[in-house]
């Protein structure tokens, strides 16, 4: 456990783009009710539709449920998806398959 009640924390997904534009970028974040938005990355797609980004997230986070959300970066006409959510370490698992992580659980 860090300080102020913190654990640290190692999560992983997926993440595909349905549609590929020119400069197509994206922007990841953890979202929660105790924490302002983090943004995790931001990045450019460089790749095929058929081929994904296994981002890997390491957090210090307070017990609780996040949010983890991909964002397309404006002017971009993208559409990004987050799939294949994973606990890989510390104390949180993914409620139902889903992207809501909860902080304080295994």
């Amino acid at each position: 456990m860090a300080k102020n009640n913190t654990l640290f924390i190692r999560v992983e997904c997926d993440v595909t783009i349905e549609t590929i534009y020119e400069g197509a970028s994206y922007r990841l974040w953890v979202q929660g009710t105790n924490i302002e938005d983090q943004l995790i990355a931001e990045r450019t797609w460089r790749y095929s539709k058929h081929q994904y980004i296994r981002e890997n997230l390491q957090l210090n986070l307070t017990p609780g449920d996040y949010r983890i959300v991909v964002n397309p970066v404006k002017p971009t006409k993208a559409k990004f998806n987050l799939s294949n959510h994973k606990a890989r370490m510390g104390a949180c698992t993914f409620i139902n398959n889903s992207d809501i992580l909860r902080v304080g659980t295994t």
